[in-house]
């Protein structure tokens, strides 16, 4: 059993009375994984939910040649999976460790049963699986933007946007490390795009300043920069889709190891 006041740390069950916690408290686990390993494949049967306590988690989904693409990638807080899991069905994709990772998870037969029990424990989840498709909405609209440094700049700010503190009232830095491996093919797969045409535009964002540095892989954000960009975009793309960023602080020494 784990301790109801680290549930509430989960923003998908944060603002429950402390009886709903303690229900939660009796069915969920604490679980240490290493890096490079699938928790599940796409097409699994939904056996859990799983919360990051700390970690990455990369999300993909398999082509038709058979090639891995790089759908989402999950930080501190997240939830997932975002479907099947109070009526059941399969993974909509694989999951896998970027960096050593701690979970929470309660399989979903036994929070099926307590969503039962505990309504307000079935409508928190309902609440944070709209957010997410509003979240997701705002990807497709991304996606539809055909200026691919539109999609690129936006990618690179909602993987900044993921590192921030919880501190809601702290100073945000504005330099920003990213700290797991990306490569230029998974980054251009998040931003839909060729890996060429995106390594092209990368080299763009060093030789601005909104990239700082890269050596040995390294990636790092000067976000002024990176905001003022994505303002610019706005003003020419009606549609451009800036989805909401917090204003909240964002996380130092966290780096992206990007790989050619």
């Amino acid at each position: 059993m784990v301790n109801i006041n680290w549930i509430r740390q989960f923003p998908v069950f944060a603002g429950l009375p402390d009886p709903a916690l303690a229900a939660l408290a009796r069915i969920m686990h604490r679980k240490r994984i290493s890096a490079r390993r699938i928790l599940f494949y796409e097409g699994d049967p939904v056996t859990a939910l799983y919360c990051i306590e700390h970690g990455r988690i990369r999300m993909s989904v398999a082509l038709e040649d058979g090639e891995e693409c790089t759908i989402n990638i999950l930080g501190d807080g997240e939830f997932f999976p975002h479907a099947g899991l109070l009526r059941g069905g399969t993974y909509p994709a694989t999951a896998s460790t970027m960096v050593d990772t701690e979970v929470a998870l309660a399989f979903r037969d036994d929070l099926a049963d307590l969503a039962r029990r505990e309504p307000e424990i079935a409508f928190h989840l309902l609440m944070e699986m709209g957010r997410r498709v509003e979240i997701l909405q705002g990807r497709v609209r991304e996606l539809t933007q055909r200026d691919l440094r539109v999609r690129v700049l936006c990618t690179l700010m909602r993987l900044a946007t993921m590192h921030q503190m919880n501190e809601e009232d702290a100073p945000r830095p504005d330099e920003v490390d990213l700290n797991f491996h990306l490569t230029h093919e998974e980054l251009a797969q998040m931003a839909g795009g060729a890996r060429e045409s995106v390594s092209r535009i990368l080299s763009e964002l060093r030789r601005e300043g909104i990239i700082i540095h890269s050596s040995h892989g390294r990636l790092g954000l000067q976000m002024s920069l990176l905001e003022r960009a994505l303002a610019r975009c706005r003003s020419t793309y009606r549609d451009c889709p800036l989805f909401p960023f917090p204003p909240r602080s964002y996380r130092r020494s966290v780096f992206v190891q990007g790989r050619d």
